[in-house]
């Protein structure tokens, strides 16, 4: 349908679409040239092809270093932002907001669905990317693309047990019976392949707290884009140490019938949070809606003469 001027159009962008790091900045650089020391230091430790435009953003963290401050610095293609965007755009002519796919998670602290207290770990599976992000204190630390989309998961399953199981069918296994199959031989593989898994997200989780001085993760929220897997806070608590917490935060009045992709929930948050606050910092959108036409240069412009003729004939009116 023809979008409404009214209507709000907000995305974001895959976990394995952006480049993150932490790199460490001078104290006496003048803020007037750090956005320009990050990105000739960004070039620089990363190994970026300098033919290649990309986006780069930046958040201060704690630092306790007395001569230099720390930055979580995000890096995107802009080529890859187009060619997902552009044809959102096609359809909608502007988008109005678009973000990385981790830091839609903050959203459920400014909205008050989770208390900020402590440190939390997420851990979301699409189907064609995952992510693990960490939060403390409600603000962003961290965050990595992992190896385990659903599809690289039912990849895996079908080469364990030798055959051929259609990627939507395993899916419902996953979000029926889950880790505890009927099937003797689907969950013994199973049980195999999620504890691959999670020793995976364990050493993604020591890496973390040790780089960034987290002493204790609280609680981890595991969830997917297809629904929750049955039986699988079992293996937050073997591998882990952790008590498992569904992401689940459905609430859209009517959707207890189905199953809402979580990050849709986040996205509708999101874009509430920006509509009551404005904040480009993590704006990755390239095709924004232009302001309205008295704030533009050309409307300024075209409110001066207006003005100015108003003036002029005025005076041989009167």
């Amino acid at each position: 349908k023809t979008p409404s001027d009214r209507a709000f159009f907000i995305s974001y962008i895959q976990t394995r679409d952006v480049i993150s790091s932490t790199i460490d900045i001078s104290r006496n650089i003048p803020d007037s040239d750090l956005k320009d020391a990050i990105e000739i230091k960004v070039y620089d430790e990363l190994a970026l092809d300098s033919s290649i435009e990309y986006a780069i953003t930046y958040l201060e963290t704690e630092s306790k270093d007395s001569k230099n401050r720390s930055y979580n610095v995000f890096v995107i293609d802009l080529g890859i932002v187009t060619s997902k965007l552009a044809p959102i755009k096609d359809k909608t002519h502007y988008i109005d907001y678009v973000t990385t796919a981790p830091f839609l998670i903050k959203s459920l602290y400014r909205k008050n669905f989770l208390e900020p207290e402590g440190t939390h770990c997420f851990v979301y599976f699409q189907k064609t990317d995952a992510f693990l992000a960490i939060y403390k204190g409600g603000e962003y630390v961290y965050s990595k693309s992992l190896h385990y989309s659903l599809q690289e998961i039912n990849e895996k399953f079908c080469e364990l047990i030798g055959e051929r199981v259609d990627e939507e069918d395993f899916y419902k296994i996953l979000t029926n019976e889950g880790l505890k199959s009927s099937n003797s031989v689907y969950q013994q593989n199973l049980m195999q392949l999620f504890g691959e898994i999670f020793l995976y997200i364990n050493d993604v989780l020591v890496f973390t707290k040790r780089s960034y001085n987290i002493d204790v993760i609280d609680r981890i929220y595991i969830g997917s884009e297809i629904g929750t897997f049955s039986g699988i806070a079992e293996y937050g608590k073997s591998y882990l140490g952790l008590e498992s917490y569904e992401f689940n935060f459905s609430i859209a009045i009517n959707s207890k019938e189905w199953y809402i992709d979580q990050l849709h929930i986040l996205m509708m948050l999101n874009a509430q949070m920006y509509m009551e606050n404005p904040d480009d910092s993590l704006n990755f959108s390239i095709y924004k809606r232009p302001p309205p036409f008295k704030r533009r240069a050309v409307g300024k412009l075209a409110g001066v003469l207006a003005a100015s003729i108003l003036v002029g004939l005025a005076y041989p009116a009167y």
